[in-house]
This record gives structure tokens, sequence and C-alpha cells, in this order.
């Protein structure tokens, strides 16, 4: 017995729900400012903390999460966190926060 038929129909299931109904529903919802079901799924993955990458790179996914109403943090702010937090550790002093945010060119 093949199961090839079968097969071929899952993959024809999954390029149809793939392209969401097609591109002109695609672009229906777009021209509305909504998102797709599965542009609003990925968004959501991403709605707890989503980090850019080094704070400069803003790609389709972050685009999506913040249109979806995620809360979308800056990889530098991270990155002066984690140096202050490493700072107090090693040193036991207060991290110069003020500092470290301008060199990075935050305010």
């Amino acid at each position: 017995m093949s199961w090839e038929t079968e097969i071929e129909e899952i993959h024809q299931r999954r390029q149809l729900a793939e392209s969401c109904g097609g591109a002109d529903a695609v672009a229906r919802h777009h021209a509305e400012g909504k998102l797709t079901v599965r542009e609003r799924i990925a968004a959501l993955f991403y709605s707890i903390r989503v980090l850019s990458h080094a704070g400069h790179v803003v790609d389709r996914n972050l685009e999506l999460a913040a249109a979806a109403g995620a809360n979308v943090f800056d990889g530098l702010e991270v990155l002066v966190a984690q140096g202050a937090a490493s700072f107090e550790l090693w040193t036991g002093l207060p991290a110069p926060v003020a500092a470290m945010r301008g060199a990075l060119g935050l305010r």
C-alpha cells in the first residue's frame, strides 16, 4: 500500500494554510492595517520579551511583535543592565550606569 496520495494531499493542505487564503487575502489584510493569523501567532510568541540584535537590527519579527503590541526591548539596554550588574558584583561599587549608557549612545 502506498501513502503517496495522502502525503501529497497533506503537502497541498499545508501550502494552502501557509498562504493564509492567498496573496489577495494577505494584501487585503495588510491594506486594512491587520496582520494575518500566522503573523499574529508569530508576534504572540514574541509578546513577552523581544530583544533586537545588538540594538540596531530591526527585522520583520520585531516589527510584527511591536505591531501586535509586544514589549520590544533594545538589546543595548539589556547590555547595560547586564554590564551594570556584573560591575557591581565584581567591584562592590555602584555601576556608572549613565556613563555606560552614554558610551553606547543611549539617552
